[in-house]
């Protein structure tokens, strides 16, 4: 497979069903593309982990950053996947992953939405870049909860849980108040014919 921009890349893994169309949907794209609305889930759900970088287009200092992410891209193609985004256009979604000013990046796993925000001192270099990545990937920078359905699930998991069962218990508890109140009414007639037996006595 070769994509205008990147150099030949030949499949080497099993001829799985699973494991080619990986393969394909984690090369479908080039090697550093723009993400946008249309094209997110695609690109990032083709990696166990994209690098995203969130720039302002208008900004003087945006293409010495796309630049340097796009070399550090070739040096660990096949680790990560590597993208850009407007980070003005998409202001709120990248605000969710730790980006409060641009250039900068962040780690995204796209099967629950956690994220490694960026945690570099000073200016973002291939090196220090490079360095977080490899921690990342370690494990020695974990990753943060996202903000999507799935985290939340996954974070509150318990607390969703425990809120069904109450429910179903308060639920359960009203149908069962309820059985016993009308146990307690007599059958359909039975009252008023027991008042017009004593009335009858009386007479």
């Amino acid at each position: 497979m070769q994509l205008s921009d990147d150099d030949p890349e030949y499949y080497k893994g099993g001829f799985t069903e699973s494991e080619l169309n990986k393969w394909i949907g984690s090369r479908r794209f080039s090697l550093f593309p723009e993400l946008s609305a249309g094209n997110l889930r695609q690109y990032t759900g083709g990696f166990t982990l994209t690098v995203i970088g969130a720039v302002d287009p208008s900004d003087s200092k945006t293409e010495e950053f796309l630049q340097l992410m796009r070399r550090v891209a070739k040096d660990n193609k096949g680790k990560f996947g590597f993208a850009h985004i407007n980070g003005v256009e998409y202001s709120k979604f990248v605000k969710n992953f730790g980006v409060s000013s641009m250039p900068s990046f962040f780690v995204y796993r796209a099967e629950d939405q956690s994220y490694a925000a960026n945690s570099i001192e000073g200016q973002i270099t291939e090196g220090k870049m490079t360095s977080f990545l490899n921690d990342v990937q370690s494990g020695k920078v974990a990753l943060q909860s996202g903000t999507g359905l799935v985290a939340f699930m996954k974070n509150y998991w318990i607390w969703i849980v425990a809120g069904v069962a109450a429910f179903c218990m308060v639920i359960a508890l009203i149908a069962w108040c309820t059985l016993e109140e009308d146990e307690k009414q007599p059958p359909d007639g039975k009252k008023s014919t027991a008042a017009n037996d004593k009335s009858t006595k009386q007479d």
